[in-house]
């Protein structure tokens, strides 16, 4: 039986100032916590009219369920939450993939709320695209498309190695795009806001690892991991929506050029700047097909 939280007790990592709270498993030697965890994903929430609050209590009590993979004293940040407001709507499925921007953009299930409310996925992926269809055959189009959003799932931790993995369903979406725009033709947008909530500050696609994946924007260095919740006037719904802010651009956009595909991340705990070939902290891998 595993001892929850027994390797945090036990075994100290070297101080970093980057991590103001609880402390990761990842490198625990201490052989209180097995390899392979599998992380059960929530899906389907509706995060429209919630409050801060609530939505904290969400994190922190999916937190609180695998005490083996994190110490005691979680708190979601403010600095990456704490922008949202109370009782506002998110951009729902139903809008970004038919209904578009106007009064039902918050229709469906929140496009965040599969990442909000796994915080141990620690990169999600959503659509950089908003479709917005018309007509009598509005309706039928926009549940068609909804049904291709993508969708993780087997998200797995192995403390010892410092690895995790998810597999993301996403060749419906692709083909979704592929008569979108060549700039975001086969793309998807990469959320890292779980990454930087649970410690890590820097990230970088490391190419030896992925298969039939580009990163958009500048690949020569590790990218600051920003984002953050805000009142957000771009879905066109009275008084605006929450939504994350990637605050990452262009940068954030990961292009699939085939399936199945890999994309492998570096991630670290710095303050600088590091090297794209220095070792990171944890390896995060999803899997695309």
């Amino acid at each position: 039986m595993i001892a929850a939280g027994a390797w945090w007790a036990r075994e100290k990592r070297s101080p970093i100032q980057t991590r103001p709270q609880a402390e990761l498993c990842f490198g625990s030697t201490s052989g209180d916590v097995p390899p392979d965890i599998p992380v059960s994903l929530a899906s389907g929430f509706l995060l429209n009219g919630s409050t801060k609050r609530q939505i904290y209590d969400l994190r922190r009590h999916a937190v609180s369920l695998y005490p083996q993979l994190i110490g005691p004293g979680y708190e979601p940040s403010e600095k990456i939450f704490g922008g949202m407001v109370d009782g506002r709507p998110w951009w729902g499925l139903e809008g970004v993939y038919g209904y578009g921007e106007g009064p039902q953009s918050v229709n469906g299930f929140s496009q965040q709320g599969s990442i909000i409310a796994n915080p141990f996925l620690l990169i999600g992926l959503i659509s950089p695209l908003v479709w917005t269809f018309s007509g009598r055959w509005a309706d039928y189009l926009t549940q068609h498309s909804v049904a291709a959003a993508p969708t993780p799932h087997n998200l797995m931790w192995d403390c010892p190695a410092s690895e995790a993995s998810v597999i993301y369903d996403v060749s419906k979406y692709l083909s979704l795009t592929a008569n979108a725009p060549d700039k975001l033709s086969n793309v998807l947008w990469m959320e890292s806001y779980n990454a930087r909530d649970l410690g890590f500050t820097y990230l970088y696609l490391d190419p030896e690892g992925s298969k039939n994946v580009k990163k958009l924007g500048d690949t020569r260095y590790p990218e600051k991991i920003v984002g953050r919740a805000e009142l957000s006037y771009i879905c066109g719904y009275p008084d605006g929506c929450n939504d994350m802010d990637p605050r990452g651009g262009y940068g954030m956009g990961l292009r699939v050029t085939a399936l199945p595909a890999t994309a492998v991340f570096k991630l670290w705990e710095v303050e600088q700047r590091p090297d794209a070939s220095s070792r990171a902290d944890a390896m995060f891998t999803i899997d695309l097909r």
